[in-house]
């Protein structure tokens, strides 16, 4: 779509968000998209072939949904750990693809 702005994830107070928006070419409109497959903040995105690229970033509370709670604690101990999955965005379908994981 041209010179859009994408946001994906983020945090929204101490939760990790699974959000993602787009800011029209010319400035003047948000759009809400729909729910990335994982909570994040700190990713890496990428605009490819026409699609948006996500990958990586931490997870948080909720970390494996767009709807949920829980708490920061990974069930390793380790808090807001690091997420190996990566998604894409097609924004013709206006829909998000799960990939394979990315290497260790």
């Amino acid at each position: 779509r041209g010179a859009d702005v994408y946001v994906c994830g983020g945090c929204v107070g101490l939760s990790a968000s699974a959000g993602a928006v787009r800011l029209s070419a010319d400035g003047t409109r948000w759009e809400a998209l729909p729910l990335m497959k994982q909570r994040r903040f700190g990713a890496a995105a990428a605009a490819i072939g026409g699609r948006i690229y996500v990958c990586g970033g931490c997870a948080g509370p909720g970390a494996s949904g767009g709807d949920g709670g829980g708490s920061w604690e990974h069930p390793g101990g380790e808090e807001g750990f690091n997420l190996r999955s990566a998604e894409r965005f097609n924004p013709l379908d206006n829909c998000w693809e799960a990939l394979p994981d990315m290497l260790e």
